[in-house]
């Protein structure tokens, strides 16, 4: 069994070296598909990232009146922390809130001089919220509104215009998910094709040889088994190629991608380095799959065995 094995191992390699530029073709096809969808999941990993970094910016600020004591800010922070709708939540001191104040505007020297020639600390004590969904807010602005601790509470602050584009981000990302769909469903079938019709070729190559093959008495099976094994190393070469290639691609553009998308310190080669056994390993046991499949079926309809 092991010596039938091998010699169709062997027979599958002489029938890519054979045809070395049509294997090339079919190699170099299956990279581009691969790497198309590898891009894919880079680009749905860049838009996961790019929607957590504008969540990060939506929230409610919520700041408190003058005299306001710190237990009762904490009382009140705890009874949003206790709503499963809030995600975080964190007290901002007046003395933290001035401190980063001043940090930020450090280098206008007006509001430095002012803030200066003012002495006491102009800004209040503020709770902020985090909810775990943008659909949540207007939910935590109307608890607000109806708690009984709402006459201690002197201004709300809802940064509306990141709720606005976190809606539409998310709205993009589901659309996304059925492109990925569609793309891979696409580049799936135009490697099946290729796969089919380079077997079908290796096939009429070398019918003479299936003939004699025939006539000594070799099964079926052994037959077809070097061009079942010829579609996984084409499958299994391109993997290979497309991982290399895929991977340099992305550390060497990783610098650029941060700083046109705005998500710098986004680790894109180390997402993929992170989850390559998911995301190659899914690649793998596709195209491997697709490679046999299309194998077979360009046996069935030219190798009557």
């Amino acid at each position: 069994m092991l010596e039938g094995l091998s010699r169709q191992i062997k027979m599958a390699w002489q029938n890519i070296l054979r045809n070395i530029w049509l294997s090339l073709a079919t190699v170099l096809i299956v990279v581009l598909s691969l790497f198309s969808i590898s891009l894919l999941f880079g680009l749905d990993a860049l838009a996961k990232e790019a929607m957590r970094s504008i969540m990060d910016k939506v929230n409610v600020s919520l700041y408190f009146r003058e005299g306001v004591s710190s237990d009762q800010i904490e009382k009140i922070r705890a009874n949003f922390a206790s709503l499963p709708e809030v995600a975080s939540t964190q007290i901002i001191t007046k003395e933290a809130a001035l401190a980063s104040f001043k940090t930020s505007q450090s280098d206008n020297e007006l509001i430095t001089k002012s803030l200066n020639e003012l002495g006491d600390n102009p800004l209040s004590d503020s709770l902020v919220i985090k909810a775990k969904d943008v659909s949540q807010y207007q939910g935590i602005l109307s608890i607000t509104e109806q708690s009984p601790y709402s006459e201690l509470i002197w201004s709300k602050k809802f940064n509306d215009d990141y709720r606005t584009i976190a809606n539409k981000m998310d709205q993009i990302k589901k659309n996304f998910g059925w492109v990925m769909i569609a793309v891979i469903t696409v580049f799936a079938l135009i490697s099946m094709l290729i796969i089919i019709n380079t077997i079908r070729i290796g096939i009429y190559n070398h019918h003479e040889e299936i003939e004699i093959m025939r006539l000594v008495g070799a099964t079926s099976n052994f037959i077809r088994g070097p061009f079942i094994w010829q579609s996984i190393f084409y499958g299994l070469i391109a993997l290979v190629l497309e991982t290399g290639l895929f991977l340099t691609t992305v550390y060497y553009t990783q610098p650029y991608l941060g700083k046109i998308l705005g998500i710098g310190n986004f680790d894109m080669f180390g997402y993929f380095l992170q989850n390559a056994w998911k995301i190659f390993g899914y690649e793998l046991l596709g195209v491997l799959i697709l490679n046999i499949l299309g194998s077979i079926i360009a046996m069935r309809k030219h190798l009557r065995v």
